[in-house]
């Protein structure tokens, strides 16, 4: 028996969220629409007490709009298909600060939403797998396993400076390239926790300042103490604040390579 998904419609035009819902039940039969919202309240109150995992997100819903759900919702780790008439909304929709998003122009057809739901469901499924990798990541031959939208980027582990907590996700800012004729890289926005990444590259030469940041010692330029935390100052010129319940053992890094 193939796997099936929740899905919750947000749709202020009872028409549109019927329409939508049929649409999906005719097509996708592994997924099951267990909620319909018309306004955020009522939304974020559904989506709070069973998070979905797809939902379906109309950018104007009101005197409010999408962005405004996605603001009270806290970890959103599910794919989020926004739907609208307006195709202006597409760039904001899918800058949105969002493990994974797309958008469909209304009215909605078939194949549109066929490609959308497929990307989305095998998107869901390459976090699975990760998720099922020791620490949720894969590492291996000193490289790390990085889902990137829907690609899984191999990322060498040298090639990591820092990574930080962003919620919901962690960003991972890699080195600046020695090429100047090539771009430096972008960071990368990983749907995992920061502890997913502490657990896999502390092993690697990774040292934790803080709770929220793991960074890499052969690129600490210098490690300063102030009072009962201090800094911990990269390469390329960023520093993280190193707290007082992690300095012991962050410092004790840099004692052991002396």
């Amino acid at each position: 028996m193939s796997r099936k998904y929740n899905a919750i419609i947000v749709e202020d035009n009872e028409e549109m969220a019927t329409y939508l819902k049929n649409l999906i039940g005719t097509r996708h039969k592994n997924i099951v629409v267990s909620a319909v919202a018309n306004n955020v309240p009522d939304a974020a109150e559904v989506i709070a007490r069973q998070p979905p995992d797809l939902l379906f997100l109309d950018v104007e819903l009101g005197d409010m709009k999408g962005f405004d759900l996605l603001e009270r919702l806290r970890n959103i780790t599910f794919p989020v298909i926004f739907t609208t008439g307006k195709s202006e909304y597409a760039i904001p929709a899918l800058n949105a600060h969002l493990a994974y998003s797309s958008f469909l122009v209304k009215p909605v057809l078939g194949p549109g939403l066929d490609t959308e739901v497929i990307r989305a469901l095998a998107w869901i499924e390459q976090q699975e797998r990760i998720a099922a990798q020791p620490h949720g990541m894969v590492v291996s031959d000193r490289r790390i396993g990085l889902p990137d939208g829907n690609d899984l980027v191999m990322v060498p582990i040298d090639d990591i400076l820092y990574c930080v907590s962003d919620d919901p996700g962690t960003r991972v800012h890699l080195k600046t390239t020695a090429d100047a004729k090539k771009p430096d890289p972008k960071p990368l926005f990983v749907a995992k926790g920061i502890g997913r990444f502490k657990e896999a590259l502390e092993a690697h030469g990774f040292g934790s300042p803080s709770q929220s940041a793991v960074v890499n010692t052969r690129y600490v330029a210098r490690a300063v103490s102030i009072g009962e935390g201090g800094d911990a100052i990269m390469t390329d010129g960023s520093r993280h604040s190193v707290s007082r319940r992690y300095k012991q053992d962050f410092f004790a890094l840099f004692d052991r390579v002396k």
